[in-house]
């Protein structure tokens, strides 16, 4: 059932936002982009022989808005482009050689792009912008290059939001995992410390 993944993720997302975090601004925005993904999930738009998702769009858009507050843009974009190109090849090799997938879709996909997202970027915000951009631009790469043999395929599809969807929650989940072990090692430092 594709999107259930997706569906779940992005309301899990938008709770949090929505009452975990600080009161501002950037928490009304999130939270307002979060609603406006789940909302257009199933919404196309027909560009030529396309279809595009406007929740590829709002996703898309708010990848660039948040990369636009980052520093060292050239080297994030730089970055992306890398994720995009390998996110398209996994999908080429998925189709040509699906015998070597031995595990399921949404597992070693997500799992082999927040590797590659691991490696080449160190800040959570640089991972989160990289991952994002670089998966929508892999999507729209892999349906183009599958444009030239006469295939076409919607770009932004529920398959590739549960693709995203489980991206940025093992994005997230990382970076949960180191900020908690830095906490839990300052406490006890800070209590070795105290005795």
């Amino acid at each position: 059932m594709d999107g259930l993944y997706f569906y779940w993720f992005g309301w899990a997302f938008w709770i949090i936002v929505t009452f975990i975090m600080p009161k501002n601004n950037y928490r009304t925005v999130i939270a307002i982009w979060i609603l406006l993904t789940i909302s257009t999930s199933n919404i196309y738009l027909g560009i030529g022989f396309f279809d595009i998702s406007i929740a590829y769009l709002t996703t898309l858009i708010g990848g660039f808005a948040l990369l636009s507050t980052l520093k060292q843009k050239g080297l994030q974009i730089f970055s992306a482009i890398t994720i995009m190109i390998g996110y398209s090849s996994l999908l080429i090799w998925e189709v040509n050689a699906p015998v070597w997938i031995f595990m399921p879709r949404l597992f070693i996909m997500p799992v082999v792009c927040v590797l590659l997202v691991s490696i080449i970027a160190s800040k959570f915000e640089n991972r989160l912008a990289n991952s994002i951009i670089g998966i929508c631009g892999g999507e729209l790469l892999y349906c183009l290059l599958l444009s030239n043999y006469s295939f076409t395929k919607a770009i932004g599809n529920l398959m590739f939001l549960d693709t995203l969807s489980i991206i940025i929650f093992l994005v997230v989940i990382i970076e949960a995992i180191q900020v908690g072990k830095k906490r839990t090692l300052i406490f006890f430092l800070k209590k070795s410390n105290s005795n």
